[in-house]
């Protein structure tokens, strides 16, 4: 599973600036919002969304009224130094040289590319006064979406025209939001996303959890929706009503479940934001999440051992985790990673201790204990300690001693992994080193012939090493 993608919302003329931005004017109040989503032969569909107030920019005396235009240029180089180049114009009517603001200029600039760094530049010129302008140059990670259960970006949406074809993603219309804003005194937050190749690992049903954090990251709220999957890609739209919260930055965090067995397949975190009239924001005398880090474990812990638990994390975190944790260079981000990694885990915030920490520490000792061998001093790397890590006690386990015919092998069967997941494992270099060559569980090794390969005392060929390799795929 992930949980935050290389999202991009860059909020030009504003407080909140994300990425590198650089503004040669200030007058031009422009959001833009990178959303990307699996496209076909292995190319990533990377969509910039845009959003400019009509009052941003000037009117001009035309004969049918007043005229704003607004000149669009975008620029992509890749890390070859290969570029793109696109340029667009969009414009706005009025009956008034200064209107009152009506609405946003929104719109969408697509394009498919390879998985890659990219840089960007994007910038808009107000075509009725020069001194209006604004460019934006910024670093976009194109993502590999692969073959893998995956979902594409949250794209947060608006009411509006809904014969706008331009904006159409199959049957439905979909307006997007680039600021990320519910606004009004009853505003609801919709927004749509993609998943893909849920199908291909035998589920056909997902389970979606929608959790809302405000800006503390406590949890607001949470909902749940049950969705049939047909298709190897397939999007919806989701309005999730938010009347009664105040004004203020919140954060959506999107679970995609397998409906069957409750198994995490995906995580992303999306910001928005809330401007209810009604509901101004409210100030709270409360720990900062920065002082709750300060004063735990992970604050003071040393650069080797902070170095341990990254890799023993890296073990149960989502793909979109681990993302995130290849890009952590210092030990005071790993650290603070760790902090809130775990937190999250945290079955009961309200007790001192992390009842999840601990069972997984737990284990951790049991592997050390257990699984350790010739090859490894720390059981907790061999296969047998991956397993137990990642997926907890086995319900049973059944071993079989060496025999004349057979090497020694182990059964591990989890009744509550995926509906019921089974996961083998052979000593076939007779080292007390059990090696995973078979299961059932999905994300893992598979080979239904592994008996036949493995546990065999004699392989079918045993002058070809390489048949004697289970870690291969």
């Amino acid at each position: 599973m992930p949980s935050i993608s290389n999202r991009l919302l860059l909020c030009i003329l504003s407080a909140i600036l994300v990425g590198s931005t650089t503004l040669t004017a200030s007058t031009l109040d422009v959001v833009v919002d990178v959303v990307q989503l699996k496209g076909t032969n292995d190319e990533t569909r990377w969509e910039l969304h845009y959003s400019i107030p009509d009052t941003s920019l000037s009117y001009q005396l035309t004969s049918s009224g007043y005229r704003a235009v607004a000149e669009l240029y975008l620029t992509i180089v890749t890390a070859y130094g290969d570029s793109l180049y696109d340029a667009w114009s969009i414009e706005t009517e009025s009956l008034e040289r200064n209107p009152q603001h009506a609405g946003y200029l929104t719109g969408i600039r697509r394009l498919s590319l390879r998985p890659g760094q990219y840089s960007v530049t994007f910038a808009v010129h107000d075509r009725h006064d020069t001194t209006r302008r604004m460019t934006s140059s910024f670093q976009s990670t194109v993502r590999n979406f692969g073959r893998t259960v995956s979902m594409s970006d949250v794209v947060f949406t608006r009411k509006g025209d809904a014969s706008d074809t331009s904006f159409k993603r199959g049957d439905l219309v979909i307006l997007p939001n680039p600021r990320h804003e519910c606004i009004g005194d009853d505003p609801a937050l919709d927004f749509y996303f993609e998943v893909y190749d849920v199908n291909k690992y035998g589920v056909d049903t997902v389970l979606l959890e929608f959790r809302l954090h405000d800006y503390v990251n406590e949890n607001v709220t949470q909902s749940y929706v049950k969705w049939g999957i047909n298709k190897d890609i397939i999007g919806r739209r989701f309005t999730l009503p938010v009347p009664t919260f105040p004004s203020g930055v919140y954060k959506l965090v999107t679970v995609l479940r397998s409906y069957r067995d409750s198994v995490e397949l995906f995580t992303a975190e999306d910001r928005f934001y809330i401007l209810n009239p009604t509901r101004p924001p409210e100030g709270r005398v409360l720990v900062s999440d920065e002082e709750r880090f300060i004063v735990s474990e992970w604050y003071a812990m040393s650069p080797e051992r902070t170095e341990l638990q990254m890799q023993l994390a890296a073990i149960i975190a989502s793909p979109l985790e681990r993302v995130s944790m290849e890009k952590l260079t210092d030990t005071r981000s790993r650290q603070r990673f760790l902090y809130r990694f775990w937190g999250s885990r945290d079955p009961d915030p309200t007790t001192e201790i992390n009842e999840a920490l601990m069972d997984f520490r737990l284990r951790f000792e049991r592997a050390n204990a257990q699984y350790r061998n010739g090859q490894y001093v720390e059981g907790w790397k061999t296969d047998r300690g991956r397993i137990l890590l990642k997926y907890g006690t086995p319900t049973q386990i059944d071993r079989f001693v060496q025999t004349l015919d057979t090497r020694p092998y182990e059964t591990w069967y989890y009744q509550s992994v995926q509906g019921g997941a089974y996961f083998h494992f052979v000593d076939w270099q007779n080292t007390q080193n059990h090696q995973l060559v078979h299961s059932t569980a999905m994300g893992e090794i598979r080979n239904d012939n592994w008996y036949e390969q493995f546990a065999k005392a004699y392989s079918p060929d045993p002058f070809n090493p390489d048949r004697l390799k289970p870690n291969q795929r």
